[in-house]
């Protein structure tokens, strides 16, 4: 059933539907009227630039053996430094203490590539657990020492809650640690004096 059309439904400002030739049109050689007293039923016209005769980015700037990446770390200015503790568990459990001055990415070696994390959980199985080569951040403020996961593949979860990545979480003592499979606890985590 036909019904007219609602005069506050915004289908009835656009043009009617133009069926397509068989034959190709010329373009037509003159504007419109820009004019109020214009064709009240034609759309605004789109101005469009024509496209950058630059290369392509890759033709400017090819990858080279001699090109050196370059992780950049925010830096935090005069972070006051913090001591914490973790418990790795695993086949071979170990406790991995450290002053946190700045920021510290934790991660795992890949001898495929350059970069290198500040703490690197290879050698607890980073790899087969699914740690990511940049997997988290700690990062040292006046009221707590933060864990930021860094976009990694397989996740960080904090007491069994996901950490959205780019979210910071204050860790504490007891709090329990995954980086993808690898189970970390915070055993201590203290402020220490400058």
């Amino acid at each position: 059933m036909n019904q007219p059309p609602r005069s506050d439904d915004p289908s009835n400002d656009l043009p009617d539907a133009v069926e397509p030739s068989s034959s190709p049109q010329e373009p037509e050689s003159e504007l419109p009227d820009a004019s109020p007293a214009g064709d009240a039923d034609m759309p605004p016209a789109t101005v469009l630039q024509e496209a950058s005769s630059l290369p392509p980015r890759r033709a400017l700037y090819p990858e080279d053996s001699d090109t050196v990446k370059v992780r950049l770390v925010p830096r935090v200015p005069n972070p006051p430094p913090w001591r914490v503790i973790f418990q790795a568990f695993g086949p071979a459990p170990a406790t991995i203490g450290l002053d946190v001055r700045q920021a510290l990415v934790i991660g795992r070696v890949d001898p495929e590539v350059d970069e290198q994390p500040d703490l690197d959980l290879s050698p607890h199985q980073a790899l087969e657990h699914g740690v990511s080569r940049q997997h988290a951040v700690l990062i040292p403020e006046q009221e707590a020492l933060y864990l930021v996961d860094m976009e990694s593949t397989n996740g960080t979860w904090v007491n069994g809650a996901y950490l959205k990545p780019g979210h910071r979480y204050p860790l504490a003592a007891g709090d329990q640690i995954e980086l993808g499979l690898l189970r970390l606890v915070v055993k201590s985590v203290v402020p220490l004096s400058r």
